[in-house]
């Protein structure tokens, strides 16, 4: 049948061509139809559990909420990792599944378990426990808004940026929308502390009864005149005056008509609407503001979302309301700027190798048979994105990395069809019989070279980890693209051959009559090539010498010195950097530090600056600097992210003891929390002291280590915490419930949520928070002096002592860990560094500077190391790749002496990989490790037609012996080989220029191609002297 539809083809081309046609009008529909997003829909298979309960200590946090929860999780199987972090107010825990597990059950099976922990929980949590899946949906917004203004107070500002999330929800296609700086309004009740206690009432009294009043209760239904009615008991409050008339205590005695009277809120306390204390502050190029993150829902077309944005701000901005006012509204971190320069890189490639592809046809076969091949190309390219479009994918960073790893390999089955058709017609047969016979010859090793190919990337579906989901849309758009290529090449390319090559005249003396200069000097390569390869054929220390010398250079290249980064850091647009002061810091403070060193002044002084944000939460800044493009910096001469993260890194470098400043570019891959990293872990909470005191060391031998910078540990230390004991007894005596005291000082504090309040204009029900007026927190002899009974004060049952405590505790999978963890210098390798420091803790531990108790341990924590199970998979993925593509091999040939020739190439590939890369100074990374995949599949695909070749030449008894046997092959296979070495590189080439990522894979696929084809020349033709008998 396969046979039978390519003869067909041949004889019948106005069929296979309406059909090129078909798929070039629906691929052209399906580029305007097809979803484009910044990443794939992915499940990381990352479930967080977050519970808040506020002003309490992290110590009880992890006592009390995260070990309850944490003992629950543990009997759940599915969960590969559990960690988790204790900090004031938060426990956080962070679950990551195993990669085969199902998603939504998991995530069902920790809801079950966090509803069974709540009976163990503290009974004053403010929420219950949140559990939410983590996605890619989620984690990364498309475009940021920053409202900026200094006209504008931050209440009003936060109140604007409400109105506009609102009105940017009702957008079709947009999912999450996340407001970082507002300040959130709120109901405050202040109390009269001395009318209070003139009146002899409690804060928990008060507390209690407007908690009461603000209830709507359900009450069943009522059925009249056979009709059932609901039934509501309406409690809530609908203005502040209802608030006021709120009922809170009684002078007098009940029921004595004289002397009784109800004591009503307004008497004891004032309300009104007032701005939270703010958890977040945000500024924007020098300027307060609100920034907006605005994220797709999955499968969103964003380069269709993100205009509607951009209308609805401009219409926004068109309000009366914000005309006469300072207020700017600004776009920036687009996703579609990103995914643009990923379509050029794409379009550049695909114009690039059309135009290498047409020249090098040009050059060694014709002008028409350049075209004919060249049209493989668009044709496999649209054909791809329409059936991307049926099987409901989109259009994202790593369809258009597996469409430009295809690129390269596509070319290659149209050139041999183009070539063997031009050869046939050169013998004397008309284009249509020279086109049946080139498919006849070539479609079964073309099949198999395919099918090997495809076999590389299948290991790709299987890769474990976040990473591993994102990378099985390699092997999917790669096998799309290379079936479609395949399905063009057999059956469009040779009707497209019959009907646009035309036959020669004279077949007999073709070649002298149209011999020019071109085809003068490649016959003369050929003659060269046939001439080198009969004298090592017929010389028997020729070819056992190559052979060996071939083996030896491999062995000696493997020790070539080269560097592993997982994910280089190159050129980037954005520049990341963190100011961290002493823990308990207030965010007013860390503004106060921002202005001092002055570090916005030095962001806005570069000419590279295009915006920068600054991000204030606790103690911590988060500075974003946003850099003008690359192209554009580069054609100002301008310096480069790399040149500008050090100069910052060198300005900021001697800042105040106890501050902590770091930086680092944006890069390739999944955002790491630290290059550089070591967990000491802790078995027993009694070596707390020890680990602590390892950790101070490890930290500070760790600043000593070549190219590091912003060295920190994870042992934050609060300024101190309080901690009221109560004395039972005296509380018993005053008729004082101890669960009543708790409750009591945290409103002295800073007040409790007692209910919700809904306003008009706003999109959630406003907090309404009961508390003391103008409670002084550091003023301890305020705080006892509250009356928490009738004449009885939180000092007469109360003392207090004051010691430090922890700000955060982390665990991992349930013990206790403390983390050293660094970034790096331009010039850093985390490889390099965590070599080198794992080296001196164990001449530290060998020395006795170290004391290491049984129960503490030092581990890698790198993000070298969180990607070496991905890494063995992929090598593991090689290896598997490698046996399927043999096994395949010995299916076709049915021997084993043929496939291993053909793996020989593949092996000794390596041999240009590795000079290559140290040539050009490039790292091994996991660009590396997809460009030694691809390549693989690659370069079987000439070893196979040769091979296949040489067979045919033997078994067809037409040559005296096998020597001239192989040299006819080799003549025959020389131009295709060389031209698809060509072509494949100049598809990858255009990479070179992007970024190191990019960079690393080009580098692979064009030196390890350009070794594998000059083996393929030569040492299959020896290999097959040697090994083969026939």
């Amino acid at each position: 049948m396969f046979l039978s539809f390519g003869k067909y083809c041949v004889s019948k081309p106005k069929i296979p061509l309406f059909l090129g046609f078909i798929i070039i009008i629906l691929g052209v529909l399906s580029i305007f139809t097809i979803p484009k997003e910044s990443a794939p829909y992915i499940e990381y298979g990352i479930v967080t559990v977050t519970t808040v309960n506020s002003g309490v200590s992290a110590e009880d946090i992890d006592e009390s909420i995260t070990r309850k929860i944490e003992n629950k999780l543990s009997l759940i199987s599915g969960i590969d990792k559990m960690k988790s972090t204790s900090s004031e107010g938060v426990s956080s825990i962070v679950l990551t599944l195993e990669t085969d597990v199902n998603v939504s059950e998991i995530v069902s099976d920790v809801r079950s378990a966090v509803d069974d922990a709540k009976a163990d929980l503290p009974s004053d949590l403010q929420n219950d426990p949140r559990v939410a899946e983590i996605d890619s949906s989620k984690d990364k917004p498309f475009v940021r808004i920053a409202l900026v203004s200094d006209d504008i107070k931050i209440e009003d500002l936060s109140e604007v940026s409400e109105k506009l999330k609102t009105q940017l929800e009702a957008i079709s296609g947009i999912g999450d929308v996340n407001i970082l700086g507002k300040v959130d309004t709120e109901v405050k009740i202040f109390l009269d502390k001395r009318k209070i206690e003139s009146l002899h009432l409690s804060y928990n009294q008060i507390k209690n009864a407007i908690s009461l009043s603000e209830r709507n209760i359900s009450m069943g239904t009522f059925t009249k005149n056979a009709k059932e009615y609901s039934m509501k008991f309406q409690g809530e409050s609908e203005s502040i005056a209802d608030l006021e008339n709120i009922i809170v205590g009684n002078v007098g005695n009940i029921g004595d008509d004289f002397s009784a009277r109800a004591i009503k809120l307004k008497e004891i306390a004032s309300i009104e609407f007032a701005p939270q204390k703010n958890a977040i502050i945000t500024r924007f190029n020098k300027k307060q503001g609100i920034i907006i993150k605005v994220s797709p829902k999955a499968g969103t077309d964003i380069f269709a979302t993100e205009p509607k944005v951009t209308e609805l701000i401009h219409t926004f901005l068109e309000n009366p309301e914000y005309k006469n006012i300072d207020l700017e509204v600004l776009l920036f971190s687009k996703a579609t700027d990103d995914m643009r320069k990923d379509y050029l890189n794409l379009l550049s490639s695909f114009l690039f190798s059309i135009i290498v592809v047409l020249l090098s046809i040009f050059f060694f076969i014709g002008v028409k048979e350049g075209i004919v091949a060249s049209l493989v190309i668009p044709i496999s390219f649209l054909g791809t994105v329409f059936v991307l479009n049926m099987l409901g994918r989109t259009m994202n960073f790593m369809t258009n990395f597996g469409m430009i790893l295809a690129l390269g390999i596509l070319v290659d089955t149209a050139i041999v069809m183009v070539e063997g058709t031009s050869h046939y017609i050169k013998k004397g047969l008309n284009p249509k019989n020279a086109a049946l016979q080139s498919f006849i010859e070539f479609r079964a090793p073309l099949f198999s070279g395919m099918l090997t190919t495809l076999i590389v990337f299948l290991p790709l579906f299987f890769l474990p980890g976040v990473i591993g989901k994102f990378l099985s849309f390699i092997p999917v758009t790669v096998s799309i693209v290379l079936t479609v290529a395949l399905f063009v090449s057999l059956f469009i390319i040779p009707a497209l051959s019959a009907v646009i090559l035309k036959e020669e005249k004279n077949a007999k003396n073709s070649e002298e009559n149209r011999r020019d200069k071109i085809n003068k000097f490649i016959d003369i390569l050929i003659n060269k090539y046939t001439q080198i390869l009969e004298k090592i054929l017929t010389i028997p220390v020729l070819k056992y010498g190559i052979f060996a010398f071939t083996f030896v250079l491999f062995i000696g290249t493997m020790f070539l010195p080269s560097k592993f980064e997982m994910f280089p850091t190159a050129d980037s647009d954005r520049i990341s950097m963190t100011l961290i002061l002493p823990e308990g810091t207030e965010s007013k403070k860390v503004l106060q530090t921002v202005a001092d060193i002055k570090i916005e002044t030095v962001l806005e002084e570069f000419p590279e600056t295009s915006i920068f944000s600054v991000t204030i939460q606790k103690n911590t800044a988060e500075i974003l600097l946003e850099l003008l493009p690359f192209k554009e910096r580069e054609n100002a001469g301008m310096r480069t992210s790399s040149e500008l993260e050090t100069i910052i890194v060198s300005r900021f470098k001697n800042l105040p003891d106890g501050i902590i400043f770091q930086a680092q570019r944006e890069k390739k891959g999944p955002k790491s929390e630290f290059p550089v990293g070591f967990n000491i872990k802790i078995e027993n909470s009694n070596l707390l002291q020890e680990a602590k005191s390892i950790t101070q060391k490890i930290t500070t031998v760790l600043k000593t280590v070549k190219g590091t910078q912003g060295v920190t540990n994870s042992i934050t230390e609060t300024p101190g915490e309080f901690n009221f004991i109560i004395n039972k007894e005296k509380a018993f005596l005053q008729g004082i419930n101890p669960l009543d005291i708790p409750s009591a000082i945290r409103g002295a504090v800073y007040g409790d949520i007692v209910a919700t309040f809904k306003k008009e204009g706003f999109s959630d029900d406003l907090d309404i928070r009961l508390q003391f007026k103008e409670t002084q927190v550091s003023d301890m002899t305020k705080i006892l002096s509250i009356e928490i009974a009738n004449g009885v004060k939180l000092s007469d049952v109360v003392t207090v002592n004051k010691q430090s405590g922890i700000a955060e505790i982390t665990r991992d999978d349930g013990d206790l860990v403390f983390t050293v963890s660094s970034f790096l210098t331009e010039n850093g390798n985390a490889e390099e560094v965590t070599t080198a420091m794992l080296l001196l803790i164990e001449e530290k531990l060998k020395s006795g500077e170290f004391v290491l108790p049984t129960g503490i341990t030092i581990e890698d924590a790198s993000e070298n190391k969180d990607n070496e199970e991905l890494m063995k998979a992929m090598v593991s993925a090689l290896i598997l790749a490698i046996l399927m593509m043999f096994f395949i091999l010995v299916i076709q040939f049915e021997s084993y002496a043929p496939p291993l020739l053909i793996l020989q190439t593949v092996i000794f590939a390596q041999i240009g990989v590795s000079v290559g890369l140290y040539l050009t100074g490039t790292d091994k990374s996991m660009s590396y490790m997809l460009g030694l995949i691809s390549l693989s599949g690659i370069v079987v695909n000439d070893a196979i037609i040769f091979v296949d070749k040489i067979r045919a030449n033997v078994f067809s008894g037409q040559f005296q012996n096998k020597i001239e046997a192989i040299i006819n092959a080799g003549k025959t296979r020389f131009i295709p080989v060389v031209l698809t070495t060509i072509t494949t590189s100049a598809g990858i080439f255009p990479l070179i220029f992007i970024d190191s990522f990019w960079a690393g894979l080009a580098y692979t696929i064009i030196f390890g191609l350009s070794v594998s084809s000059l083996l393929t020349l030569f040492l299959i033709p020896i290999g097959y002297m040697l090994f083969q008998k026939k």
